[in-house]
This record gives structure tokens, sequence and C-alpha cells, in this order.
């Protein structure tokens, strides 16, 4: 229980060696030790952990997200946001429970949904300009490969 309110805590106020989520996990539990000192295979064990979690949850939100971070060791933050993020991949923001995304904005004080869209109008425009500088290459690259 001290850890869910913990990594819940504002990341602002946490003061200096900002031990909010990761951190707690890893100070309170011998979970750090698993993989201390190799990210990759801390990152290997979170993707299959991501991937577990989010077909164990049937399409269900809450399932998969409990799932992931509660598989514990030290990879499950990262495997929570994999999972999650394949989740929304597959089903998009609408089986995201409304009341969660409030809880979320209220305590953090931020208002993701704008702060998506601006992500997305982010993604749009820096996918316009790749695609303008792009073509050009493209040709090139084309004729150099019809040349061999």
């Amino acid at each position: 229980m001290f850890r869910l309110v913990y990594s819940n805590a504002e990341p602002r106020s946490a003061g200096i060696g900002n031990r909010v989520n990761c951190g707690v996990a890893i100070s309170i539990t011998p979970a750090g030790a698993m993989n201390a000192g190799q990210t990759e295979a801390a990152y290997q064990e979170a993707a299959a952990v991501a991937l577990a979690a989010f077909r164990y949850s049937n399409g269900d939100f809450l399932k998969t997200l409990r799932a992931s971070v509660c598989y514990r060791r030290d990879c499950d933050s990262i495997a929570g946001i994999m999972a999650c993020g394949l989740f929304g991949v597959f089903f998009g923001g609408d089986p995201f429970p409304k009341s969660l995304a409030q809880t979320l904005e209220e305590v953090n004080r931020r208002d993701f949904t704008a702060l998506a869209d601006s992500f997305v109008q982010t993604v749009y425009s820096v996918h316009g300009r790749d695609t303008t500088t792009r073509h050009p290459r493209d040709k090139v690259v084309a004729s150099q490969a019809r040349k061999s």
C-alpha cells in the first residue's frame, strides 16, 4: 500500500532525489537487484511482461494496468507504460475509465487531453516537414537502385 500511495505523490514536491515510482519500489524491496546494472535485460523483461499483461487483459484497461505494474521486480513501471500504450494503440481512448482520467488530471494538475492534442499536432507538423524532404531523397535512392 505504501508504494501505491507514494507513487501517486506530486513529483515536484518529492524533493531532492525524487523517489517517486521506480525509486520507491527499488528502495523498499530487493526488486532492483534483479537486473541491477543491466538496462537491456530490464527492458527485455519489461517488453515480455507488457505483451503478457496486454494479452491477459482481454481488452480491460484496468486489468492491463494492474497486471503490468503489479508484476514487480524492476520492470513494472516500464511494462505498465508499454502495456497501456499497446492498449491505446489497439483500443483507442474510449475504454480508458473517465473517472481515472479525471483523477489523474486533478492530482497532476495537467490537462492531458490538451497535451495529447498538442502532441498530435506536433507529430503532424514534423511528419509534414519530413515528407517534403523525403520525396526528393526517395527519387534519388530509386534512381540509384535502378542503376545497380
